[in-house]
């Protein structure tokens, strides 16, 4: 089963009735007639979890939504701009965790869930790259040292120079189209 038809089917157990559109994303309009979708991009499904992002066309009701052991747990994304929308950037199963990695207005927002225990860390900036289990990733302002983040734990773990992260192939890069940031 395709993870657009797994959505659709476990947002009939909620009562919404949702189709899907181009083969890219499951829409359904809720009780005010507003539309809601699901992103393909924004779905994660392994062994009996499912993991998604959602939001509306105004951008007012965005959430992330993890269905496991037959129970739905949802709560919205991290920030102080509702309204803006977030960019989303990873939603993926890693090690028993949903890994997150979105950007709000001002902020990349990376978060780590397991047994609907959410621990996040946010850093003011917009370069990041993953090397398996490490996160690399530079704040604003500070381009000379790179910070270091483990997952699934988000552990920091110390900074390292621009010069160490060249040598190991890990210098942040822009997020974005070209930045995928999913495990290979």
């Amino acid at each position: 089963m395709n993870t657009l038809q797994t959505v659709t089917d476990l947002l009939k157990h909620k009562n919404i009735t949702a189709s899907t559109e181009h083969e890219m994303s499951v829409v359904w309009k809720d009780s005010a007639g507003i539309k809601n979708s699901v992103s393909a991009d924004n779905i994660a499904v392994i062994e009996g979890k499912t993991a998604w992002f959602q939001s509306d066309e105004n951008d007012s009701n965005e959430r992330f939504v993890i269905f496991e052991n037959e129970r739905f747990f949802e709560f919205p994304p991290k920030t102080e701009h509702y309204g803006y929308g977030c960019d989303i950037y990873l939603v993926e199963w890693f090690r028993d965790h949903l890994i997150l990695i979105y950007h709000e207005k001002h902020n990349v927002v990376i978060s780590s869930v397991k047994d609907q225990n959410i621990t996040t860390l946010e850093f003011h900036g917009d370069e990041l790259v993953r090397r398996g289990d490490l996160l690399y990733f530079r704040d604003y302002g500070l381009k000379d040292s790179v910070r270091r983040l483990k997952i699934p734990e988000m552990t920091e773990l110390e900074s390292i120079s621009v010069k160490e992260a060249t040598d190991q192939d890990a210098v942040p890069e822009t997020l974005g189209y070209l930045n995928d940031v999913k495990s290979k």
